[in-house]
């Protein structure tokens, strides 16, 4: 039996009418904290050992050391090197000396390429599978088509295919201030032409196709900077058997 006390607590008789100590509410709430406080620490435990247990699993962090890096660079140049002369052997394709332009396809994506082709990709606009620029036919460019050969495409456009490709596909690079990255624009008029490209006396669509087949005009060079990257439709039925 328990009985209420005015001070808050209460008394537990024991069996035999003798009476208990008086437990107050003080002690039953520092009861409850040590609880609340063994189980809080029963956690705690369980979740190092848990932790421990899986850092065992993990595999240990490997350095690399000077000697590995040095190793890795020499077998990364002997690999340019091979893959080069390799290029050099293989290469299939002659250029007509008549020819001024280019047309090039990207046709290949792949996540594991050379460094080396990687960088030509880039800088040869073409940075995924089915996008196609122009290109004017000079020995650095040739050298560039011959490391990256195995991933494109490319032939000789006629007027007719230039100016379709830039009224269908033509964007336009817009750089609208120079803390932001450029945005594509597809091309909608000649106003926009002008706009962009009217101090270096290239008005309209016509002048874009003129330039573009004459890489010895001096807008050709404001034209390749200013037309973004022709994105394709990929062909519905594959490439087929391709040649250069």
């Amino acid at each position: 039996m328990v009985s209420s006390k005015p001070n808050g607590g209460f008394r537990q008789k024991k069996k035999g009418g003798k009476r208990g100590k008086i437990i107050t509410e003080t002690l039953l709430k520092k009861r409850r904290e040590d609880v609340h406080e063994e189980e809080r620490a029963l956690a705690m435990r369980t979740s190092t050992q848990r932790s421990k247990k899986a850092d065992t699993t993990q595999k240990p962090t490997q350095y690399k050391t000077a000697a590995y890096l040095a190793t890795s660079k020499v077998n990364e140049i002997k690999r340019k090197r091979q893959l080069m002369q390799q290029l050099e052997v293989n290469s299939r394709f002659a250029i007509d000396p008549t020819q001024h332009v280019l047309l090039v396809v990207r046709i290949v994506q792949t996540p594991n390429m050379p460094d080396i082709v990687r960088t030509a990709l880039h800088l040869l606009k073409l940075p995924t599978i089915y996008t196609a620029t122009f290109l004017p036919v000079t020995e650095n460019n040739l050298n560039m088509l011959r490391i990256v050969e195995p991933y494109i495409m490319f032939g000789y456009p006629s007027r007719e295919i230039v100016q379709t490709l830039i009224t269908k596909l033509g964007a336009l690079r817009i750089q609208h201030s120079t803390a932001e990255p450029p945005v594509r624009e597809p091309i909608r008029s000649n106003e926009q032409i002008e706009e962009l490209l009217g101090k270096h006396d290239i008005i309209c669509l016509d002048d874009i196709v003129d330039a573009s087949l004459s890489p010895q005009a001096d807008q050709y060079k404001f034209i390749s900077n200013a037309l973004w990257p022709f994105r394709l439709h990929a062909p519905k039925e594959g490439l087929g058997n391709t040649s250069k």
